[in-house]
């Protein structure tokens, strides 16, 4: 093992059991080793493109990337905030303990903890692999679009400023929100609330060709749709199942079913290829309504 107070590193480490460095660190190149890295001080990536290879990677200060990209193989553990990357890449799980910007992708292989506090991701997309575990107590803000793979538990609030592909499961106790536009990328994902709102400011598509259902339940709140749902080319949704009130405000379009549990508020016109069942009070709202196919008023 090396044990050092600073590093300026300017050519590969390798060879190495165990890394830990009590001061600052500069790495001008990558580093390999067989067991943990350990960055006590703050961090800077210069020179080019970085790679840290280790069985955890843990930055217990700030790491700036100086506009390079950084692949961790490995797991990481982050401590302070991540600023400055092009990238991120992690082949191992996440410990996100701060924030991470980055000017394009980030992508998590492993599992993601998120642990501290409310955590913000920056980035064109963000990609989680597999699982995302909040702590229960803290929010989740991607800055940025999201890829979402695995499912998602333990969140707090969510939102998401850019375009959504929901291929898990989401589960949050308090509000959802999706700004850009969303694709339902698996059959039967389901968005789950605490008796608090989803919303979606856009349009809400199945993955081209797939019809896949969507499942919300929100309790005693409601989902509002902002944006064109099944709209898109051959976005058509499957079954959508809504345990909680509806609140549409752009067209439905394309689905196979649609069944709100208790309130609907109409301000667009509904098709779907079979049934339609609304089983609390119905208002319509803003012009004529027009529901195409067999509709069930209970």
């Amino acid at each position: 093992s090396d044990v050092c107070s600073s590093d300026l590193l300017d050519d590969a480490a390798t060879d190495l059991t165990t890394l830990s460095v009590s001061g600052t660190s500069n790495l001008g190149a990558n580093v390999t080793t067989t067991g943990n890295q350990t960055y006590t001080g703050a961090v800077t990536l210069s020179g080019g493109d970085r790679t840290l290879t280790g069985s955890t990677v843990n930055f217990v200060s700030t790491l700036a990337g100086g506009t390079n990209a950084l692949t961790v193989t490995g797991n990481l553990d982050l401590d302070d905030a991540a600023t400055g990357l092009s990238t991120l890449d992690v082949s191992g799980t996440s410990n996100l303990g701060a924030n991470v910007t980055t000017s394009s992708t980030q992508t998590y292989t492993g599992a993601v903890t998120l642990s501290g506090g409310d955590r913000t991701l920056t980035g064109s997309t963000v990609n989680f692999v597999d699982t995302v575990t909040g702590n229960t107590t803290h929010d989740l803000t991607i800055t940025g679009n999201l890829d979402l793979d695995g499912a998602m538990t333990d969140v707090v609030e969510l939102s998401v400023s850019g375009t959504s592909n929901l291929g898990a499961d989401v589960t949050t106790s308090s509000t959802q929100t999706y700004t850009g536009a969303v694709t339902i990328s698996t059959d039967g994902v389901t968005l789950t609330t605490t008796n608090s709102q989803i919303t979606f400011s856009s349009t809400v598509n199945s993955e081209a060709s797939e019809a896949n259902a969507l499942n919300i339940s929100v309790g005693s709140s409601e989902v509002e749709f902002d944006g064109v749902i099944g709209g898109g080319t051959n976005g058509s949704l499957g079954a959508i199942t809504i345990t909680g009130a509806l609140d549409l405000d752009a067209a439905l379009t394309s689905a196979t079913s649609l069944s709100v549990s208790t309130t609907s508020d109409l301000g667009a016109n509904v098709t779907t290829s079979s049934t339609q069942t609304y089983t609390g009070a119905v208002t319509l709202s803003g012009g004529d309504r027009t529901d195409r196919k067999s509709t069930r008023l209970n």
